[in-house]
């Protein structure tokens, strides 16, 4: 079970020295509503979950720094898995789930989602 569980959108960011991972879950272009979206941090195996609204966002919210492992599993589709997903203090990454059609038993990995991700929070610098 978790031991955190994500917000909803709209938060203040900058009240919070916490990060985000946020996304939008979707197959083949159709928005997929009601799926459960678990970060978790790879070190405390602390995971944090969400669950996709009717248009497939997610946000999973108050993350310490860490590197996430971010999955996603709904009926008929295989599991998506995002590796070495790395959020920082007020950072707001942006992890989209690509759901394929299948066997839950089968995995979509992505490694290093982070590196190719840009973060929400246009504007932030390290200054």
């Amino acid at each position: 079970m978790s031991t955190e569980t994500g917000g909803t959108a709209g938060a203040g960011y900058s009240q919070t020295t916490f990060a985000t991972i946020t996304g939008v879950v979707d197959s083949s272009g159709s928005a997929v509503p009601n799926v459960v979206v678990t970060a978790t941090e790879v070190n405390t195996n602390v995971k944090t979950t969400a669950t996709s609204n009717e248009v497939g966002n997610y946000t999973i919210e108050q993350l310490k720094d860490g590197v996430y492992t971010v999955a996603a599993k709904a009926p008929g589709f295989k599991e998506f898995i995002a590796e070495n997903v790395v959020p920082t203090t007020r950072d707001v990454r942006r992890v989209d789930v690509k759901l394929e059609a299948g066997s839950v038993d089968t995995r979509i990995e992505v490694q290093a989602a982070v590196t190719l991700s840009e973060t929400e929070t246009g504007g932030h610098s390290g200054a």
